[in-house]
């Protein structure tokens, strides 16, 4: 999987969330950060901070602020 995918799930994920999607939204973001997690230095910074990041919210929205707070670390440490 490469970083244009990666990004583009990325993108859906967000939709999803801005749709109150939670679920669906959620699986998307899973599965980017499991292919971008094996993809590894591949993936460019700024990809992988945008899906922590945007992944994180969905995390504050479905009240999970440990889990957002986690990512939201691991996303400043990649930048």
């Amino acid at each position: 999987t490469d970083a244009e995918t990666i990004d583009s799930r990325r993108g859906l994920a967000s939709a999803l969330r801005a749709a109150a999607k939670y679920p669906k939204a959620e699986a998307e973001y899973k599965q980017a950060l499991a292919d971008a997690d094996k993809a590894g230095d591949a993936v460019p910074p700024a990809v992988l901070a945008g899906l922590l990041d945007g992944y994180a919210r969905l995390l504050k929205e479905t009240d999970r602020p440990a889990d957002a707070a986690a990512l939201s670390d691991r996303a400043k440490a990649v930048r």
